[in-house]
């Protein structure tokens, strides 16, 4: 709410090329208690001074020289938005096509000439109080957008907090898997960048990503851990992981858990259908998956592993460029030649 004296700190800006109605106004508005009180003779100058003083409310005449009260309010209807603009009407005119006019053009209220003194000044005074009131509640409302945002931030940085420390169930398992989650998640998210994508998805691929792995919960010691090759009854319960980590991802509602269940499931799909563990192919299989599958390779094969020696990022690379088509959806390969500058960087950050 506010009190009488919010209303007297109104700013109010009179326009009438009749030195002696301003002059009017002014008497009457002083009296009243009213402070903050702007007169001007020439509409020409009313643009200007209401960009920069703001009045809370104008009195505008209608037949004067140069510009007339219509195109006036036109042209203050492009210097104010809509809800805002407060104006009412002084005018000889009383026919009613020119205040129909008036009142489309924007205005707020009307009142002919001569007026009476009583009803000029209630009239300005509920303007005012209404001109107040819709501020108010357009503060309020930007408050209360500021306060669900500054939720709605806190909300998702919590479920990013609970999703990496998920990530790390798998880290316990493998000494191997933890850096190795930080590494590709980031590359994960700097491949999406090269490809355009907007900074909330991202984000969100930075983290649903480094579930990825999350099924080798499922995966029994002695073969997740086995120095040199597996066999292929191991390789059967090792592709598991695929459909163990989308199982316990499955079931959610947000588009984190709903991205990082994807990956989960398709990581190890390939471009020309001859991946696992559903053969999907092309398009079929989703992009966060195709993304995170050229990075995953990237990272394994650039670090040491339980069954092979680290190799070169230039000669992994060359792999990756001799995969595309095959493994590899040919446009993540090319966003991942892009972001493979930034990539190598954060390697070495996280090494």
């Amino acid at each position: 709410m506010f009190t009488p004296d919010d209303l007297l700190e109104s700013r109010i800006l009179m326009i009438d090329d009749q030195q002696e109605n301003l002059d009017l106004l002014n008497d009457i508005l002083t009296a009243k208690g009213y402070r903050h009180l702007v007169a001007l003779t020439d509409p020409r100058e009313a643009v200007a001074r209401y960009a920069t003083w703001r009045p809370h409310l104008v009195l505008l005449d209608i037949t004067m020289p140069h510009l007339d009260g219509f195109e006036v309010l036109r042209q203050l209807k492009s210097v104010e938005q809509e809800g805002l603009l407060n104006v009412l009407v002084l005018t000889a005119l009383q026919d009613g096509e020119t205040r129909l006019r008036a009142l489309e053009l924007g205005a707020k209220d009307f009142l002919t000439k001569p007026f009476s003194i009583p009803e000029v000044a209630a009239r300005i005074h509920n303007l005012l109080e209404a001109r107040i009131l819709y501020q108010q509640v357009l503060n309020h409302s930007a408050t209360l957008e500021e306060t669900v945002a500054k939720r709605t931030a806190a909300l998702r940085s919590a479920q990013f907090e609970v999703v990496e420390r998920l990530a790390r169930v798998a880290e316990r398992r493998d000494p191997e898997t933890g850096a190795h989650i930080i590494r590709m998640s980031r590359a994960c998210a700097l491949v999406a960048a090269a490809g355009g994508w907007p900074e909330e998805e991202v984000e969100l691929l930075r983290y649903a990503s480094a579930l990825h792995d999350v099924g080798k919960v499922g995966v029994p010691d002695a073969i997740l851990l086995k120095p040199g090759p597996l066999s292929p009854e191991e390789w059967v319960v090792m592709r598991r992981h695929t459909a163990i980590g989308a199982e316990l991802l499955g079931g959610g509602t947000s588009r984190l858990m709903l991205t990082a269940e994807s990956i989960a499931r398709s990581h190890h799909e390939w471009w020309d259908g001859t991946g696992y563990p559903e053969g999907l192919a092309g398009e079929k299989i989703p992009m966060p998956a195709r993304i995170s599958a050229v990075c995953d390779v990237f990272d394994a094969m650039t670090n040491d592993r339980c069954y092979h020696h680290a190799l070169e990022p230039e000669e992994v690379f060359r792999h990756i460029l001799a995969a595309r088509g095959t493994h590899f959806d040919p446009v993540v390969v090319n966003w991942f030649e892009e972001a493979l500058p930034g990539i190598l960087a954060a390697v070495k950050r996280h090494a």
